[in-house]
């Protein structure tokens, strides 16, 4: 058992994949490739699959991910690259020969051109980090497996020869990460269905503060880089077991499907097909961006359908408290600051905690609304049970969403703002800190937790009361919206 949790750990099957779906290490602007990134080549394409697949069945095949030295040698058995669909193989110095794959050794980083595979074409993306300090989301320190023998800060640079493939996780990545919620959520308040809504969120919180609390308690790091290529900044700080996004992508779509299924007419399979498709495409993306091991995303995979049953039975009385409770209020704020400061501490700062903080915000803003809502009225049962039809969309129904999509944007773009600015300097006020100096500040617990957990618990309050408010007043609000309970 402990091969098998080895192997499916080893970053060699990430870097398989990464070979499998087009992206290589660039070279360097002398035209030679860095190292530590210099792997063994195979005459072609299959072997190139037939080695990462063999990967699963061989579990006795193990390497020690952490063998790899600072000078960019490794013990690692080499992985193989596809000489039709990547880059051509390097000669014994590392540079790569002149005239392979539309390119010319001078210009690789620079031209566009063919990969040799009919209708995909090959394009560099450049990931730099120059100035940790500039981003307010990214920490002044890079983790331990990012940095050189020195300490420096070691630069991710590579080329993606699938453009297709690229687009395609990289879309899949975006469907857990912040600028998603901040969209799916409104939108699926203001146009689809709030009764759904509310216990997706509810479920939502529950499961990514246990999955994100989980990582800082275990503290597993990501997949070292290298081997692996690390394409995605954002979450570099945070430790990668078990992988959130996998659990949100599988989360999502299925906790969806299962609540609608009853509730709407439509072919259930093809919701379950739904369904399977955006979970694979998220969790296959961190593989592809290097952000988890295939023991990671399997590990949160079977944590979101462990929590499945257990969470689901509960959604129906915790829905009917929130809304009828007199003490609702105070629970739906009271538990989610709670559970934000009984997150676990931290060995290093990351955006762990303050995107955890931010879940819970939304969580007890869109309780708090859906409260106030129902408590002054404007909430009722609707006239008749489900089973509802879904009705086919029409040029007026797809006017109003774009007017409800355009108001509500401006709605929580201006409260957003206000928020921000405000909770921001007060908290920074009371803590006795610089508010200049944003990066530094925003990493304490006294702004932090503050600053993420009121802003959007605002946010999501305006969301799902005064949005529709607004909506109602010019005529243009989903008229099930207040029925939905």
């Amino acid at each position: 058992m402990a091969k098998i949790f080895e192997t499916l750990n080893d970053p060699q099957l990430v870097v398989k994949f990464q070979r499998l779906c087009g992206v290589y290490p660039a070279p360097s602007d002398s035209g030679t490739v860095p190292p530590q990134f210099v792997q063994k080549q195979t005459n072609t394409s299959v072997s190139n699959l037939i080695s990462f697949l063999n990967d699963f069945s061989e579990s006795s095949t193990t390497v020690d991910s952490k063998k790899a030295s600072c000078n960019g040698s490794s013990k690692h058995p080499t992985a193989t690259q596809s000489a039709d669909a990547g880059l051509a193989a390097c000669n014994g110095n590392g540079i790569l020969p002149e005239h392979r794959n539309g390119f010319t050794r001078p210009d690789l980083r620079e031209r566009v051109a063919s990969n040799g595979v009919a209708g995909t074409s090959t394009r560099k993306i450049s990931h730099m980090k120059k100035d940790s300090t500039a981003s307010t989301d990214f920490s002044a320190t890079e983790s331990d497996s990012d940095q050189s023998c020195a300490g420096s800060k070691r630069s991710s640079d590579y080329v993606a020869t699938n453009l297709f493939l690229d687009y395609l996780f990289r879309f899949g990545a975006s469907l857990g990460n912040e600028v998603f919620y901040i969209t799916f959520f409104p939108f699926w308040f203001w146009n689809i269905d709030g009764y759904v809504g509310r216990r997706i969120c509810v479920f939502w919180c529950i499961f990514m503060y246990l999955g994100q609390a989980t990582k800082d308690i275990i503290r597993w790091p990501r997949p070292p880089a290298p081997p692996v290529m690390r394409m995605e900044k954002r979450y570099a700080l945070e430790y990668g077991m078990p992988s959130t996004h996998a659990m949100v992508g599988a989360g999502l779509p299925f906790t969806i499907l299962i609540l609608t299924k009853d509730r709407y007419v439509y072919t259930f399979e093809w919701g379950l097909l739904v369904a399977v498709l955006w979970c694979t495409t998220v969790c296959l993306s961190r593989l592809y961006l290097g952000m988890h091991s295939v023991l990671d995303i399997i590990a949160g995979l079977i944590y979101i359908f462990a929590l499945m049953p257990a969470c689901f039975p509960l959604l129906n009385p915790i829905d009917e408290f929130l809304l009828d409770s007199p003490y609702a209020p105070a629970v739906s704020v009271l538990v989610p600051l709670a559970l934000a400061l009984a997150y676990p501490t931290l060995d290093k700062w990351s955006t762990a905690r303050g995107d955890t903080t931010l879940i819970l915000g939304v969580g007890a803003g869109v309780a708090l609304g859906h409260w106030v809502c129902y408590q002054y009225g404007f909430m009722h049962k609707a006239p008749t049970p489900p089973p509802y039809e879904i009705l086919m969309p029409n040029i007026n129904w797809l006017g109003q969403v774009v007017m409800r999509l355009c108001l509500g944007v401006v709605i929580l773009v201006a409260t957003r703002a206000l928020m921000k600015a405000t909770v921001y300097n007060v908290a920074c006020y009371l803590s006795g800190v610089n508010r200049n100096d944003y990066s530094q500040s925003t990493q304490m617990l006294s702004v932090e937790l503050p600053y993420k957990f009121v802003t959007y618990l605002v946010i999501a309050f305006n969301t799902v009361w005064l949005a529709p408010q607004v909506f109602h007043f010019i005529g243009i609000e989903r008229e099930t919206f207040f029925t939905e309970i």
